[in-house]
């Protein structure tokens, strides 16, 4: 039997809406972010996997820059991996098929947190390629919930490659 992880978010409501701070946790219960959802900002976030990662500004050419702050998922890496796992799991092809290995999608975070542009960078080596694009799809499915990238106090347009290691069954 595998190990089993546990995704952990702490919060308020007031009046349905999410309210003040909400804690959200890895699966491994290590804090990974703050976001005071009253003021709209984020409070704490734990940046040790993004301490020397390298974004390419939308527009720029080909150079890649260490950010202040890199693009920001609300909820944390956790929540969002959650909800891509939901969108994959109401996709036939995915769920049909047999799909292992990494393949990584590229889109861009406007200053606002939009996301545009999302395209297979790396797709799985397969056969049929529509197993990539049904993933396409979910990844696109996604809210956008993203805190834009900031570099010299500014938010800034980023290129974000989202690495994915599958293992559907």
């Amino acid at each position: 039997m595998g190990t089993h992880y546990i995704m952990q978010i702490k919060g308020n409501y007031k009046n349905g809406v999410k309210d003040s701070i909400w804690e959200f946790f890895d699966y491994y219960g290590e804090l990974q972010q703050k976001y005071d959802f009253t003021k709209n900002e984020l409070v704490y976030y734990n940046a040790e996997n993004d301490k020397n990662k390298k974004y390419r500004l939308v527009g720029s050419g080909s150079s890649e820059v260490l950010l202040d702050r890199p693009p920001v998922y609300i909820g944390g890496d956790a929540l969002m991996f959650d909800t891509l796992l939901k969108n994959l799991k109401s996709k036939k092809k995915v769920t049909q098929d047999f799909c292992v290995g990494k393949m990584y999608i590229s889109f861009n975070i406007d200053k606002i947190g939009k996301t545009t542009n999302h395209k297979v960078f790396h797709g799985l080596e397969v056969n049929d390629n529509s197993c990539n694009e049904e993933i396409l799809k979910a990844v696109k499915d996604l809210p956008d919930k993203w805190l834009p990238g900031i570099l010299n106090g500014k938010a800034m347009d980023v290129q974000f490659i989202l690495p994915l290691h599958l293992k559907c069954e």
